[in-house]
């Protein structure tokens, strides 16, 4: 702990410098802290909110992803049960963007069902995976990639009965 982090007051009245640095920890988070519970409560909304299906893609997924990613990595640490467990999050995680990138989904399920039954997927594993996908998948809708090349269809003329030759 950086003795800076702490504002004055706080150094004042928890941080008696003849005192371990554990205590100092101990009382300043009874001074200026909140409870366990309040901090997993507030880590499980959190995650919760992390969680719900996507009804529209996002403007930036991958700020998406990194809001989930920071939100499950808290969760984990607050043991906030939903999160704990592998096979639970990785089925929010893909619920949650189940209607923005469907395909993607189902396939990603299939490739990681052996991890997921095996608990060695990781969050982080999941989430550049996610990542790499939007990237992909955002380059290949890119405007200049709609293009078709010139003559691509070849000559066509309408005869003069009409009819396309």
């Amino acid at each position: 702990m950086a003795v800076n982090d702490v504002s004055t007051h706080y150094q004042l009245t928890s941080c008696d410098p003849i005192k371990p640095i554990t205590e100092w920890y101990s009382t300043l988070k009874t001074q200026a802290g909140i409870s366990d519970d309040k901090a997993m409560f507030n880590a499980r909304e959190a995650y919760r909110l992390a969680v719900k299906p996507l009804t529209k893609a996002l403007k930036d997924l991958i700020k998406w992803s990194e809001t989930w990613e920071q939100a499950l990595l808290m969760a984990q640490r607050k043991k906030v049960p939903e999160a704990i467990t592998i096979r639970t999050w990785f089925h929010d995680f893909t619920d949650a963007v189940k209607l923005v990138m469907d395909n993607w989904v189902t396939a990603y399920k299939l490739a990681k069902q052996a991890k997921v039954e095996k608990l060695t997927l990781n969050y982080r594993e999941v989430a550049s995976d996610f990542r790499e996908e939007v990237r992909q998948s955002t380059k290949a809708r890119t405007p200049g990639s709609y293009r078709v090349a010139r003559g691509a269809f070849g000559p066509s003329f309408i005869a003069k009965e009409g009819k396309a030759h």
